[in-house]
C-alpha cells in the first residue's frame, strides 16, 4: 500500500529573537548575579547588624543617579537598535553617543562613591559588608567598562554607515 499523505514533522521549527550566543552570556551573566546575591544574603544572616549599620553609610543619591544613568543608557541602545532596523541607522550614532555619555556619567559617579568611602578608610577590608559590597560593585563596574568598549565600537560603527 502506498501512503500518500503529505509529510508532516511533528516537530515544530522555534526562533531564538536576537544571537543565540547573547543570550547565553545573559542567561551566564543572571545566573552569576543570583550566585552573588544569594552569598551576600546568606552570609549577612551571620551579622545582620554590621550589615544593618554598614548600609546605612552608603549614599542612595550615587545608586538613584547611576540607576538613572543605566536605565538611560538601555533606553538609548534600543532606539538605536530600532533605528538601524526600521530606518538605516540615522540617528543610531546620537543614540549610541548619547549611552556611552551615561556610561561614562556611571563611572564617574563610581568614582567618587569610591573616592568618598577609601577616604573616609572604608575599604575591602572594613567589615564583610564592604568586602562584598566592592568586590560585587567592581565586577558590575567592570561590566559597564566592557560594554563601554561595546557601546564604542557600535557608534563607530553606525557613524560609518550613515556618513
Amino acid at each position: 500500500m502506498h501512503d500518500s499523505s503529505p509529510n508532516i514533522t511533528s516537530e515544530t521549527e522555534t526562533h531564538v529573537p536576537g544571537e543565540v550566543g547573547v543570550w547565553v552570556f545573559v542567561l551566564g551573566d543572571m545566573l552569576v548575579f543570583s550566585l552573588f546575591v544569594t552569598v551576600f544574603v546568606y552570609c549577612r544572616g551571620y551579622d545582620i547588624e554590621v550589615f544593618q549599620q554598614a548600609k546605612t553609610t552608603l549614599n542612595q543619591n550615587y545608586g538613584a543617579i547611576n540607576t538613572l544613568f543605566l536605565l538611560l543608557s538601555s533606553w538609548f541602545v534600543v532606539l538605536a537598535v530600532i533605528d538601524v532596523r526600521e530606518h538605516a541607522g540615522k540617528i543610531a550614532p546620537t543614540l549610541f553617543l548619547s549611552a556611552i555619555v551615561c556610561g561614562c556619567g556611571f563611572s564617574m559617579v563610581k568614582i567618587f562613591e569610591y573616592g568618598e568611602k577609601l577616604r573616609a578608610g572604608i575599604g575591602v577590608t572594613t567589615n564583610d559588608f564592604f568586602m562584598y559590597y566592592f568586590i560585587f560593585t567592581d565586577i558590575h563596574f567592570v561590566h559597564v567598562l566592557i560594554g563601554l568598549g561595546v557601546l564604542v565600537y557600535l557608534w563607530a560603527m553606525a557613524r560609518s554607515v550613515v556618513v
